[in-house]
């Protein structure tokens, strides 16, 4: 993402003051505090997370999802396919910041939203000032280590979710339709859905997503129904998308979007989307991400993710661009001339460095972020390559890792003063 220090600076202030030695006072209600075996496993690898990602692993999250544009909400549920890591695991915890859990279940498969359930006993933890809370959910008793579960919690965002970003009708291009983005990076996910919130765990995901008629939904996801499904909710007509995302990916890469987008093909595998008013203007703007998706398999392996598109958002997206196979960016990019594609070097290159290679915690983020300068120079600059030239950016790898480091590590030493 190409907001170096900010991303830093967020994830510091998520690691700051927090001991993940240490298992906070409150992670469990007075009925629970004397039952040792669970206290046990209310560990915390990531001092950013409440996850206990060393005795219970994500596997898989599957989303069952309405938004309202009214409330500004999304209901529904998620079930998680879990793995125990070690035997007699007795309970998942799992990070939530403002969203409203109102029941947990064990169902019979990892996408199984509307089947016979068998409730589980859960709780939620005492609020804090940054992480948010914790939802503790007591397993299916008796699973040996590897052994598998299905968990549905229902649940609800709230209005004031840190992930997502709704918008009227007046604040888009084209006046008509509401939008919504999300930015789940560094840990805002946990805003969206119940999950293990740290880079160190990564899940396959899927989903069903609700959005009011005639509006597009898409995902960090492949589409799997270019066209819609008609249903309705609360009697309304909505249109129903599915998505499958295949490759494991650390939760804060997942995305939505929601509004009046098309979208224009550039090659077979590449795609740009965004408002109608904006999308041609796009489409010429970004032509060579195909070329440049080839000069990034030539330095860095084969593309993993199958297609990489781009979705241009309203001017009010912060950030010049957020990372995955669908890469948000800003509207800033459209020069008109594609003095700014090197941008979209930079954010293709995280297919490789950070979303599949990741920093283990936002402690160590710098590696995400430092890695990335000379890649993406050459991604550029490729095919006019000559030796020295290479050379030349070869040796610039080093010292832009360092300053990253430094200038993370300088941050870390203020925080340190507070």
């Amino acid at each position: 993402m190409c907001r170096h220090l900010c991303a830093a600076q967020a994830a510091l202030d998520a690691c700051k003051g927090l001991d993940s030695t240490q298992t906070e006072p409150g992670l469990y209600p007075d009925s629970h505090a004397n039952d040792a075996a669970v206290v046990k496993q209310l560990t915390r690898p990531d001092p950013s997370s409440f996850a206990n990602s060393d005795i219970v692993k994500v596997l898989n999250y599957h989303l069952d999802l309405a938004a309202d544009f009214d409330s500004t909400t999304f209901k529904g549920c998620v079930v998680l396919t879990v793995e125990t890591v070690v035997d007699n695991a007795e309970v998942i915890v799992l990070d939530i910041r403002d969203v409203n859990i109102t029941s947990a279940a064990s169902v019979a498969s990892g996408t199984d939203v509307s089947g016979t359930a068998t409730p589980l006993d859960w709780w939620v933890t005492r609020k804090e000032a940054k992480l948010g809370q914790a939802v503790v959910v007591r397993l299916p008793a008796g699973l040996a280590k590897g052994a598998k579960a299905f968990l549905k919690l229902e649940y609800s965002t709230a209005p004031s979710a840190s992930a997502l970003q709704w918008l009227r009708p007046e604040q888009t291009e084209g006046k008509q339709h509401p939008y919504l983005f999300s930015q789940c990076q560094a840990i805002h996910a946990r805003s969206l859905l119940p999950s293990h919130d740290t880079p160190g765990v990564k899940s396959t995901y899927s989903a069903a997503l609700r959005v009011p008629a005639p509006l597009q939904a898409l995902m960090t996801a492949i589409l799997d129904n270019e066209v819609a499904e008609e249903v309705t909710v609360d009697g309304k007509p909505y249109n129903q998308f599915r998505f499958t995302q295949a490759v494991p990916i650390p939760i804060y890469l997942i995305g939505i979007l929601i509004g009046n987008l098309k979208k224009r093909d550039l090659s077979p595998r590449c795609a740009v989307w965004s408002e109608p008013e904006v999308v041609d203007k796009a489409a010429w703007e970004f032509e060579d991400i195909e070329r440049i998706l080839g000069a990034a398999e030539k330095l860095c392996g084969p593309y993993q993710w199958g297609r990489y598109d781009l979705a241009v958002l309203p001017g009010s997206f912060p950030y010049g661009g957020m990372e995955s196979q669908l890469t948000f960016v800003t509207p800033s990019l459209l020069a008109g001339d594609r003095s700014l594609v090197n941008v979209i070097a930079h954010e293709a290159a995280h297919s490789w460095s950070g979303n599949l290679v990741t920093n283990n915690d936002w402690q160590s983020f710098f590696l995400n972020e430092g890695t990335l300068d000379t890649p993406s120079h050459l991604i550029i600059h490729l095919p006019l390559i000559v030796l020295q030239h290479y050379h030349l950016s070869r040796h610039m790898l080093v010292p832009s890792l360092t300053d990253s480091f430094h200038r993370y590590t300088r941050l870390h030493r203020l925080h340190c003063l507070h």
